[in-house]
């Protein structure tokens, strides 16, 4: 849900689209994330043609590129691919997608949806190689993850805390991590969550 996508989805992963959370005042906008730019295809509106980063790497030290992205769409929405994961998000305005070349991509909509770009915020971008690496298996990834966010996994302990270590080499060189290491202890008693802030 929202609160895992912001607790550990953000914090490992990039999308393609992302929402620019720095002012506390303004109303976020939309920015590039993985892709640098996106357009609806004037010739078919339901299309949409997304150009891709350049030079990011996975944490595995794989290449971002589109293979990348069709790989993380196939994990969502093709029952039929290695890929597919029951527990993936589908992108329900989404009925189409093809690789034009290794940084362009063409996305189509079931009808004409200017609300795309904002609906790709939620689907984090998945190392096609670290799941070759782990066997195909979801449930391994999940234990090593590979995205292209601005902190990499160093150890996790399910239900009880994730330590993260800052990714020196993220792409997005404003939103290097200036901290060294990041604990996150998922707590989601209310009583048993406010004793530990207390103490």
């Amino acid at each position: 849900g929202t609160e895992g996508i912001r607790f550990m989805g953000y914090t490992l992963y990039d999308p393609l689209v992302a929402w620019d959370l720095s002012s506390a005042t303004e109303p976020a906008k939309l920015v590039p994330g993985l892709a640098t730019k996106w357009a609806q295809d004037p010739a078919d509106p339901t299309k949409w043609i997304f150009e891709l980063r350049q030079g990011v790497k996975f944490h595995d030290g794989s290449d971002f590129n589109a293979d990348a992205v069709i790989f993380t769409l196939e994990r969502a929405l093709n029952d039929k691919s290695p890929a597919f994961d029951r527990l993936g998000r589908s992108v329900w305005p989404l009925v189409g997608y093809r690789k034009i070349d290794d940084y362009k991509v063409e996305l189509q909509t079931n009808g004409v949806n200017t609300l795309m770009p904002s609906l790709l915020n939620r689907v984090p971008i998945a190392s096609p190689a670290n799941f070759e690496k782990v066997g195909r298996d979801w449930q391994a990834y999940r234990k090593s993850p590979s995205g292209t966010g601005p902190w990499k996994m160093k150890a996790w302990t399910p239900r009880e805390r994730a330590e993260l270590e800052r990714n020196t080499g993220y792409w997005n060189k404003d939103r290097i991590p200036k901290s060294e290491r990041l604990v996150l202890l998922p707590i989601p008693e209310p009583a048993t969550r406010t004793a530990a802030l207390r103490s």
